[in-house]
């Protein structure tokens, strides 16, 4: 098990499937801010559901980013936007242009 600072706020990172863990069967990854954990599906383990993906690792990172960004606005005290799913989704998905302009503009503080 990994472990990642968020804010202060030391969150344990771990792998888990749907037979293993039922908060996985609708999602492919979440947050529980009560143990500070973020749980990850294995997507690998679960390939046969993802047959479909081209690029299973793209969308696993997607993911995470996904999730690391759910508690990123929970320590933040921001816990009402943090269960805005759209919100949430669009900053992860957009995260790496904006760090692709970020970095080109050398905007980095």
């Amino acid at each position: 098990m990994n472990k990642v600072n968020i804010l202060g706020t030391i969150y344990t990172i771990k792998k888990s499937n749907a037979k293993k863990d039922s908060n996985l069967v609708k999602a492919d990854g979440y947050i529980d801010t009560t143990t500070k954990t973020i749980v990850l599906a294995d997507l690998e383990s679960d390939k046969n559901e993802y047959n479909s993906l081209d690029n299973i690792q793209l969308y696993a990172d997607k993911v995470f980013r996904h999730e690391l960004i759910h508690a990123f606005l929970f320590e933040s005290g921001l816990a009402c936007y943090g269960n805005d799913e759209k919100i949430v989704d669009w900053i992860a998905v957009q995260y790496p242009k904006l760090k692709e302009v970020f970095e080109r503009l050398k905007v980095e503080k």
